[in-house]
């Protein structure tokens, strides 16, 4: 009665089974050299089989792409050969590791978009100083107290310095008409 129930259970497993025959049979073929017994080697097949649709049935339900998926397969066949008990144990860790890299790429795009909000938000606020420095730059240079063609070669040489950055070409110049006044001063 026991051999009876045993083949039939074996049977069950194999007809439900999604291993594939020409695996199968490499399996089997594995088993029978390296037990001598042959239940042993039943009993390997069966662990091995089971394993293999575990494996399946785990990466059937991971929530990730199916492309994912076969590249997981290739690495562990690659890894372990025919060892479908090692590559099920090993498979949920390669679907965590898959998971946490789709994670991480997220989490560096969240943080690239944010930081080209930051970058367009410090372009337009560098833009708006450029511009006011560029209308106190004007004034400046009108209104100042001393030649102009000393205003003139001031105004060259903050352009040649500082092209487009009005910001910085009223700095130099606001200080070289300090520096102008300070010696004038001192004669």
């Amino acid at each position: 009665m026991k051999k009876i129930i045993m083949i039939f259970l074996t049977l069950s497993i194999i007809a439900t089974g999604k291993m594939p025959e020409n695996i199968k049979n490499q399996v089997a073929s594995q088993a029978r050299d390296i037990y001598d017994d042959r239940r042993e080697a039943q009993d390997f097949v069966d662990w091995q089989e089971s394993s293999y649709n575990e494996m399946e049935e785990r990466l059937a339900q991971a929530d990730i792409p199916e492309e994912n998926k076969e590249k997981i397969k290739f690495y562990l066949k690659g890894k372990y050969g025919l060892n479908f008990i090692k590559q099920n144990s090993e498979v949920n860790d390669e679907i965590n590791r898959v998971k946490n890299s789709e994670q991480n790429l997220k989490i560096a795009t969240d943080k690239e978009v944010k930081k080209i909000i930051a970058e367009k938000k410090l372009e337009k606020l560098e833009v708006k100083i450029n511009k006011e420095s560029q209308k106190e730059l004007e004034v400046i240079t009108k209104s100042a107290i001393i030649p102009q063609p000393l205003i003139n070669r001031f105004k060259s040489e903050a352009e040649r310095l500082y092209p487009g950055n009005f910001y910085e070409q009223k700095r130099y110049m606001e200080s070289s008409i300090e520096n102008y006044k300070f010696y004038k001063n001192m004669k």
